[in-house]
């Protein structure tokens, strides 16, 4: 063979390059829509996606598979008109107004102070239509720094006349009753809280519950260093998360919000309950008497005897003789409230003033046995959360012993601590500079 055929070898197999059409070295080209011809255009189109034969089209409001998404409910591209409550569509051209969905409140209180706040409010929020149904049982609500009083003939009169969205309140009544609010409207779940650095009293702006780290927003929450409401707490642990005896923000609860530095954030209440939460406070078993003013010891743990005690043991705090907290404990990090003095309610009379020192005992539940425990347990001041670490029985001096008087000089009280071994005379006199006997505080068994 000695001239072979264009393209091909001698013995016929083809040297050039075989087209889509199966032809040794032919012109046809598969084109963008998969066909083999020799026509250079494409057999197809694009469409909107930019895809050659596909099917992909621009819907009404001109965006490429949008499925008319951008529509409001009366049709109009990129409009304004939504579906209210009621689902009526309402704004832009509709005509229609949004439909009044209202709600009535009820609210269970006790005598003395309740730490409330509404999650929907009526147009008219004044002190006279939101405390309406109270009538003269009510004595008093107190704000975030502000407070009002009922006046037999200038009605309500103080600092606060109106009823806030995002604010907690102090309402004090006589006796037990029952706060009713109508014609109220849902608050919106997402409205903001602005809070500056230290206690804030505030809201929770939804009808049921949800958990403290589910409705503080990632972002916010390690900005929070305690969480207060009534009778009850909550602080952050590092490896345990919240821990305290106030697990969930609830509906008709008001809270002292605690952060260290100004923070703005909306509640998530994506993970929310209907459920209410159930009251952990004992203090009808001790009548205790629920404060405006309170503070929280968190208590790590306690031992009696080098044993740690058990769940269902009590914990008990006093001013002096006088019950004012008490707590079954639960395990590490159990926190014991400790009420302070309210002017306002004589039956906190003896409660926690500033800068006094409470005792706190353990009681068993097995045995009933009684101690006092001992640690570092911090003076008493309004509003504050402190941990006090491990607690243990007390051991009884061997000898008199008499602590220095705290404070010093005297401003305008002071405490005078002294333990004896033995049930024993005890004479405690205070003296001048000059020698003179000022006070005897004690002369007796």
């Amino acid at each position: 063979c000695t001239f072979a055929e264009e393209n091909y070898d001698c013995t016929g197999n083809c040297i050039a390059e075989v087209d889509c059409a199966g032809d040794c070295a032919g012109s046809a080209e598969e084109d963008e829509c998969g066909v083999c011809d020799t026509d250079s255009s494409n057999d197809c189109t694009q469409d909107c996606a930019g895809v050659w034969g596909g099917i992909s089209d621009y819907d009404d409001c001109g965006v490429c598979e949008g499925n008319n998404s951008d529509q409001d409910c009366a049709g109009v591209c990129f409009g304004t008109a939504f579906v209210d409550d009621c689902d009526l569509c309402i704004g832009g051209t509709t005509g229609e107004e949004p439909c009044e969905t209202t709600v009535c409140i009820d609210i269970e209180l006790h005598n003395g102070a309740n730490l409330i706040s509404l999650w929907a409010l009526p147009e008219d929020n004044s002190l006279n239509n939101i405390l309406s149904s109270l009538g003269e049982n009510v004595t008093g609500i107190i704000g975030e720094g502000v407070a009002a009083q009922p006046h037999p003939t200038l009605g309500w009169v103080g600092s606060l006349s109106a009823i806030s969205s995002t604010s907690g309140y102090w309402v004090k009544v006589n006796t037990a009753d029952e706060l009713s609010v109508c014609d109220a409207i849902p608050l919106d779940p997402s409205q903001n809280y602005s809070l500056h650095p230290g206690a804030n009293l505030i809201s929770f702006p939804y009808e049921g519950s949800v958990g403290i780290s589910n409705a503080l927003p990632d972002s916010v929450e390690p900005l929070f260093n305690g969480l207060i409401g009534e009778g009850v707490a909550a602080q952050p642990h590092p490896t345990l998360g919240w821990v305290g005896s106030l697990s969930n923000f609830e509906g008709t609860k008001g809270y002292w919000a605690k952060v260290d530095d100004a923070v703005s954030f909306s509640f998530d209440i994506s993970n929310s309950l209907t459920r209410s939460i159930p009251n952990t406070n004992i203090y009808s078993d001790y009548g205790i008497v629920q404060s405006s003013s309170q503070a929280f010891y968190f208590i790590e743990n306690v031992y009696i005897d080098g044993e740690p005690i058990q769940n269902g043991d009590v914990l008990e705090v006093y001013n002096g003789n006088t019950i004012v907290g008490a707590r079954v404990w639960n395990g590490e990090f159990t926190d014991v409230p400790a009420m302070g003095y309210d002017p306002d309610l004589i039956t906190t009379s003896g409660y926690m003033e500033s800068g006094e020192k409470p005792t706190i005992k353990l009681i068993k539940n097995d045995t009933g046995e009684e101690f006092i425990l001992s640690g570092n347990i911090p003076y008493w001041f309004n509003n504050e959360i402190y941990s006090v670490g491990v607690l243990e029985n007390m051991v009884f001096p061997s000898q008199l012993v008499l602590e220095e008087a705290y404070p010093n000089p005297f401003n305008p009280t002071t405490k005078i601590r002294f333990g004896v071994a033995e049930k024993s005379n005890i004479s405690i006199s205070v003296y001048d500079l000059s020698g003179r006997v000022v006070e005897i505080l004690s002369n007796a068994t």
